[in-house]
């Protein structure tokens, strides 16, 4: 069955309503807009964003910004380490849920591709450039969350060479927050 088909029956009630939960919960998550759990640090954040007057100058998405962080957060190494304070993570796990090893999987095969292109021929002059065969520059900043492996591959990379401690902090908080839109939307703060 096709939602063409649905709307042209009329009979919306033949998708089941545990369907359109998940299907609305999978496109919150996919455009990193999902609501925080209630009551949690990241809840409470959200509230106080939004309740102080003119905080949204500052931070313009935070709900945008915490999903962003607990993407990084979940697809890096350190994302299995949720198996040691959380006894749901255990129990599905348990039970042959993989999604918290996969992801921690997956966010450590892309952070070591960003260092590996870091070192490579390729990486341009800052963290953000991608140089092409033709000569040409590219601002990879607006491709997250693939921008910030490149942020940290970098950081691992600075490290290595000595010259961790000459990063610009403007790119840390633009990589952390996700105010990474650089055509005119920058954050006034963050620029500053």
């Amino acid at each position: 069955m096709t939602l063409e088909k649905v709307l042209v029956s009329g009979k919306l009630a033949a998708i089941p309503a545990e369907h359109v939960s998940t299907a609305v919960e999978k496109a919150l998550e996919l455009t990193f807009s999902r609501q925080p759990a209630y009551g949690g640090p990241g809840w409470k954040f959200l509230q106080l964003v939004n309740g102080v007057p003119l905080a949204n100058l500052v931070i313009p998405f935070p709900r945008f910004m915490l999903n962003g962080l607990r993407f990084m957060w979940e697809f890096s190494p350190a994302g299995p380490l949720g198996l040691l304070t959380s006894k749901s993570e255990r129990a599905a796990l348990a039970s042959g849920d993989m999604r918290l090893l996969s992801r921690g999987m997956i966010g450590s095969a892309m952070l070591g591709a960003a260092y590996l292109f870091r070192e490579s021929d390729l990486a341009g002059e800052k963290w953000y450039e991608i140089k092409t065969p033709d000569g040409r520059t590219i601002d990879v900043r607006p491709y997250n969350p693939f921008a910030s492996y490149l942020f940290l591959g970098d950081m691992i990379k600075r490290l290595r060479d000595g010259t961790l401690f000459n990063t610009d902090m403007k790119a840390i908080i633009q990589t952390l927050t996700g105010a990474n839109l650089r055509a005119g939307a920058g954050l006034e703060i963050v620029d500053r």
